[in-house]
């Protein structure tokens, strides 16, 4: 009876999914029979206990029988299973190291080893600019080889936490050998590596109501003048201005309104012709409508170099096989405000319209990174950059790789500590739930 009693503590054991235990029969004439119990839990604990006690006395009952001759004709065996769960599992990964002199830094960033603090004026935005570097250098490092870029780090309790940007250059070698290398510049979040290619001011421009002689100037091909057009559209105000603007060189087009304006919306009219006149329309839709520029003014930036891959994709193709082979041209924008036309007319809601290019020479590219905050445990979280799509474009050396902090648009200081930064390349697995919890008590103690 002790045995038996041994053998139902082990069904109280937990973080086990599954307990079985077997049992050769052999009786008077030589046979052998195998008699197995296995409880297996489910979700409820008081559900899982009375079916184990069901199974166990159902199982006990037949051995004690007089057709099995008693327990001590029986030996006992027990196979334990852990529950088992999905987890990410670095495969690979590639550290980072950063500087942590602090003899000279930005205006108004301070700080000791890998904490790293700004205290400055509201509104003013000073970056802080960290160079990051391949552990082992002597290794080729390339970003396709890895899925994502891990920053861990832990905000300042009180504090606002500084904005992290992270930035790769590098040069892109397409697996069509067709296509010449480029060099290639990856984002995270706001862009300030960019420089004024053209602007028009328009603070001081006229909004009319628009008329058939603004329309009729757009299918005669007439040289478009200074003055911004407003039309009532459904419940919306189509704000437009015809222009001519060569786009070759340019990354951006950033747009600002006025105080409390905004769109949900903005198409542009863009033509392959040197000329005034017609176009194709790029489209622009699901905008935000509080959305605010890096100077904290409201307006909107736009990517143009996807929106014009995307709209002419041979004409695209053949420019980076050979620069220059087709240009292209703006020549009308249209802005949707919520609204009344003269409402929104009279506000001039629109302050100047600015064409951006890159500024470091030789980039001929530059393209969005996504990321995500992932919490570690309660006092440690990481920006998981997703860099898998670096891959399906060809081979990319990386040549260059910054972490830039900012400072929040409404606060006059901000912290963070960075605690450790690496590529990896992960693969999803079956792992027992009790490492997954062994791992989250390790990280909870830093």
């Amino acid at each position: 009876m002790q045995k038996v009693m041994r053998l139902c503590g082990l069904l109280v054991l937990s973080g086990l999914s599954t307990f079985s235990w077997a049992d050769p029969l052999v009786n008077d004439w030589g046979k052998q029979e195998l008699i197995l119990f296995d409880v297996a839990k489910n979700q409820t604990p008081d559900s899982t206990k009375q079916s184990g006690q069901l199974f166990l006395r159902e199982g006990l009952r037949r051995l004690q029988s007089a057709d099995a001759g008693g327990l001590e004709n029986f030996s006992a065996k027990a196979q334990l299973a852990w529950v088992r769960q999905q987890q990410s599992v670095v495969a690979n990964a590639r550290n980072f190291i950063w500087p942590t002199d602090f003899s000279q830094v930005a205006q108004g960033w301070a700080g000791q080893g890998s904490q790293y603090v700004w205290r400055g004026q509201l509104g003013r935005q000073t970056p802080l600019n960290l160079s990051l570097t391949a552990a082992i250098a002597k290794q080729p490092f390339q970003l396709d080889d890895y899925d994502e870029l891990w920053i861990d780090y832990t905000p300042t309790p009180g504090v606002k936490r500084c904005v992290m940007q992270l930035q790769f250059q590098g040069l892109l070698q397409p697996y069509d050998k067709k296509i010449p290398p480029k060099t290639v510049v990856w984002n995270t979040g706001r862009n300030d590596d960019l420089k004024v290619l053209e602007m028009l001011d328009a603070s001081h421009a006229a909004f009319k109501a628009r008329d058939y002689s603004y329309l009729l100037g757009r299918v005669l091909g007439l040289a478009p003048d200074e003055d911004w057009r407003f039309v009532q559209n459904q419940k919306n105000t189509v704000v437009q201005r015809r222009m001519h603007l060569k786009l070759d060189n340019a990354h951006a087009l950033e747009i600002a309104f006025a105080a409390g304006a905004g769109v949900e919306r903005v198409n542009l009219l863009v033509s392959r012709k040197d000329g005034h006149g017609e176009g194709e329309l790029l489209e622009f839709a699901g905008l935000s409508p509080d959305a605010t520029l890096p100077d904290g003014h409201r307006g909107v930036r736009l990517d143009l170099r996807d929106a014009l891959a995307q709209r002419f994709p041979r004409e695209w193709e053949e420019n980076s096989k050979e620069a220059g082979t087709n240009s292209f041209y703006l020549q009308e924008v249209f802005l949707y405000f919520p609204g009344d036309a003269q409402t929104v007319g009279a506000s001039k809601p629109v302050r100047r319209l600015t064409l951006l290019e890159w500024a470091e020479k030789g980039v001929q590219e530059f393209r969005a990174l996504t990321s995500q905050v992932v919490g570690i445990n309660p006092s440690r979280q990481r920006l998981a950059v997703n860099i898998r799509e670096l891959g399906t474009m060809g081979h990319v050396d990386l040549t260059q790789a910054n972490l830039r902090l900012y400072s929040p648009e409404d606060a006059a200081s901000c912290a963070v500590r960075i605690n450790d930064i690496r590529a990896v390349n992960t693969y999803n697995s079956q792992v027992p739930a009790f490492a997954e919890n062994l791992e989250g008590w390790v990280r909870s103690r830093g």
